[in-house]
């Protein structure tokens, strides 16, 4: 079906114009005489009806952050968006959960379920955007591709999607990761462009750097952080931390013997610093 409608919007002699129905929507447009580069926008407010998508041809309001946006130096471009993945069907892919968007993150972690105490290999993961099917031909080895892709649901704020299993150096996490679709294995597969995102922003918009044409989404998936990372991460603060404390003890052991010195502001406040640096020790180490 995908090939199918790859063909019509190639073959459409109508160029720079957006043909749309509820769940697909097609253009076909040409980079500019002189341009190495070219841009175009989509923006929607419901991402599960495209009957409401403009595009930059379309309307020149640029004030807001668009729903999808695409950078490419290739000269002739189709363009297919979908609101779901009928076409491209995965057995590994979940729904997004139906419920309130302030709810979709404890929701998530919830259909997790025992896989968070699990030793073996367990994730979650979903199709979070409208699919982008990107044709641009046969290109040079440095053809590039940029999309920027709004996920349809917020994962919520950094803390709310990492989750510690309890009683170890575990950690999960809920990201966003540029998906591509391979047909040769019917899945979706993660390693075939570079994801760029704030994660510390809930609503971030993702950046798929990638140098083919396929097809496209933002997948939110639930990954285990790298516990070697995360240990590192905690002995080097006990290190750091221990290193300050033996400072201020150095600092504090040239300071007393001095009896009118101790009487000044500044030892005063370096006695507080060890006091309270005593108490952190105590907790951290």
């Amino acid at each position: 079906m995908i090939n199918s409608l790859k063909k019509i919007t190639k073959a459409t002699e109508v160029e720079n114009k957006m043909i749309k129905t509820k769940r697909v929507a097609v253009m076909r447009f040409r980079r500019d005489t002189g341009q190495t580069s070219s841009n175009m926008r989509f923006d929607t407010a419901d991402p599960e009806d495209l009957t409401g998508l403009t595009s930059s041809v379309e309307s020149e309001l640029k004030t807001k952050e668009p729903r999808l946006a695409l950078e490419t130096s290739a000269e002739d471009v189709s363009v297919i968006l979908l609101t779901d993945t009928s076409f491209l069907p995965s057995e590994k892919i979940d729904p997004i959960p139906k419920v309130a968007s302030d709810e979709l993150t404890a929701q998530i972690w919830n259909d997790m379920g025992s896989g968070l105490e699990s030793s073996d290999d367990h994730e979650i993961t979903y199709i979070n955007s409208i699919v982008l099917e990107v044709d641009v031909g046969e290109q040079p080895e440095d053809f590039i591709l940029n999309l920027f892709i709004k996920p349809s649901a917020v994962a919520g704020s950094i803390d709310e999607t990492i989750q510690r299993v309890n009683n170890s150096y575990r950690k999960f996490q809920i990201q966003y990761i540029c998906g591509v679709y391979d047909v040769g294995t019917a899945e979706w597969v993660e390693d075939k462009c570079n994801t760029v995102y704030d994660p510390t922003v809930a609503d971030s918009g993702v950046i798929c750097q990638c140098n083919h044409n396929t097809s496209f989404a933002v997948l939110m998936a639930v990954k285990e952080i790298d516990p070697g990372f995360i240990e590192s991460q905690s002995i080097m603060s006990k290190v750091l931390l221990f290193g300050s404390i033996a400072g201020l003890i150095f600092t504090v052991s040239l300071i007393i013997p001095a009896s009118s010195v101790m009487t000044t502001r500044s030892a005063k406040v370096n006695m507080c610093f060890l006091r309270g640096s005593s108490l952190l020790r105590r907790y951290f180490l």
